[in-house]
């Protein structure tokens, strides 16, 4: 089911303080990672936890697979991130803190660009290359 979102009046400062927060955090499976990245940032936007019937529930690669395989929607990430959030947009149409998706990770539009974060570490991309992006709000 979608969930309701809106922001937070003061979205942009929570959003910006988020970021400065988590960038000094080392990647880590099911605290600090791809998805818990993007969903932390609409929490912090929103007050909203995406991730809730997730959090603790794997630790490294084989277990997020295992949880993406037998609790995500139809076994697939994408599928549930459109559950929750709703049809996506081209990337090029992503605006300042929505949802960014490539190549089956979840990101952040941060305007030109979207972050993506994996075990290498954060990853600027121009969001040209962004395939979708889920409204946040």
């Amino acid at each position: 089911m979608m969930t309701k979102l809106t922001r937070y009046p003061d979205w942009p400062i929570r959003l910006n303080r988020f970021i400065n927060q988590v960038q000094k955090i080392p990647f880590d499976y099911g605290h600090n990672d791809c998805c818990t990245f993007a969903a932390d940032a609409v929490k912090a936007m929103t007050g909203v936890d995406l991730m809730q019937e997730f959090r603790g529930r794997y630790q490294d690669k084989q277990s997020a697979d295992q949880i993406i395989k037998t609790d995500c929607y139809d076994g697939s990430l994408f599928k549930t991130v459109y559950k929750k959030l709703g049809r996506p947009v081209p990337g090029v149409k992503g605006q300042r803190g929505d949802v960014a998706w490539l190549d089956g990770n979840c990101g952040l539009i941060l305007g030109r660009q979207a972050v993506f974060f994996a075990e290498g570490g954060y990853v600027l991309v121009r969001i040209s290359n962004v395939k979708f992006a889920f409204r946040v709000g």
